[in-house]
C-alpha cells in the first residue's frame, strides 16, 4: 500500500507545526501504538531509545516547560515510492526557556510509517552537544531529558 506523495509533506507541516505551537498532544497523534524513537548519538547517561506511544507522550511532555521554537526550517525531504520510508533534514531556531540560552539545532531523521501513516520508527540524528550547551551543560540536559520529567 503507498501513503501518495503528499504523505511526508503533509506529515512534516503538522508535525513541526505542532512542536512550535507546543501541542506535544497533536505531535504524539502521528505515532503508532509500537512506535519508537532511536537516539544514535545519544551521550552516556541519556535514553537511546523510546518505545511505544505512551513512553513517547511521557518523554515529550516536559518539551513544552524546556524549549520555546521560533522556527523551523526544512532543508530536504525524500522519501521512497511506497511512501512508507523518509529521510528528512531540519533545522529548528529556538530557546532553552531554563537558561535563556539559544537552542539552534540540525536535525536528520530517517523515518518509517506503517500503513496507516503513523510512525513507527524516528531515527533522530541530532547533536547532543547542541542540546547540552542550551541546557547548561551535560549533567542539567541527562536530568531534564532521560526520564521526560522536569
Amino acid at each position: 500500500m503507498s501513503l501518495g506523495k503528499g504523505h511526508l509533506e503533509a506529515w512534516l507541516e503538522t508535525a513541526l507545526d505542532c512542536l512550535q505551537v507546543k501541542d506535544v498532544e497533536g505531535w504524539v497523534d502521528h505515532w503508532a501504538e509500537d512506535g519508537r524513537i532511536e537516539f544514535p548519538f545519544a551521550p552516556a547517561g541519556y535514553l537511546a531509545k523510546v518505545e511505544g506511544k505512551a513512553a513517547i507522550a511521557a518523554y515529550m511532555s516536559s518539551f513544552p516547560t524546556k524549549f520555546d521554537f521560533r522556527r523551523f526550517d526544512v532543508l530536504a525531504a525524500y522519501s521512497d515510492a511506497s511512501g512508507q520510508h523518509a529521510v528528512v533534514e531540519f533545522t529548528c531556531e529556538g530557546t532553552a526557556l531554563e537558561t535563556g540560552h539559544p537552542y539552534n539545532q540540525h536535525y536528520v531523521a530517517l523515518l518509517t510509517f506503517n500503513a496507516d501513516g503513523k510512525i513507527l520508527a524516528y531515527r533522530d540524528f541530532w547533536n547532543p552537544l547542541v542540546a547540552m550547551e542550551a541546557c547548561g551543560g551535560a549533567p542539567a540536559f541527562i536530568r531534564s531529558f532521560s526520564e521526560g520529567k522536569d
